[in-house]
């Protein structure tokens, strides 16, 4: 079973268009390894793509070695939280 969910990240200070100058916005999927108990999860940047109307592959891969997706994209979130210290974030529902 796969887990998706967005992540976002952003600063207090606006550009006057709703959105903080600072903005990073991610969409995690996350899903079972090659190994059972294994997971993976992508990291793909929406803001950027969004940004060059073009897609993009995943800015970054976790695996987990152990607790499936659900680990996976608990390490995706601990890997963003590092990369965008200081910033505040909303996290979507996790959705199946």
């Amino acid at each position: 079973m796969a887990l998706h969910c967005t992540m976002t990240y952003y600063g207090d200070e606006g550009e006057g268009l709703d959105l903080p100058k600072t903005w990073y916005h991610y969409l995690v999927v996350a899903s079972p390894g090659t190994k059972p108990g294994t997971g993976v999860a992508s990291i793909l940047t929406v803001s950027e793509a969004r940004a060059e109307a073009m897609t993009r592959g995943p800015s970054h891969t976790i695996l987990a070695n152990a607790g499936g997706p659900e680990r996976a994209l608990e390490m995706a979130e601990e890997f963003l939280n590092h990369h965008h210290q200081g910033l505040k974030k909303i996290i979507s529902r996790r959705h199946d």
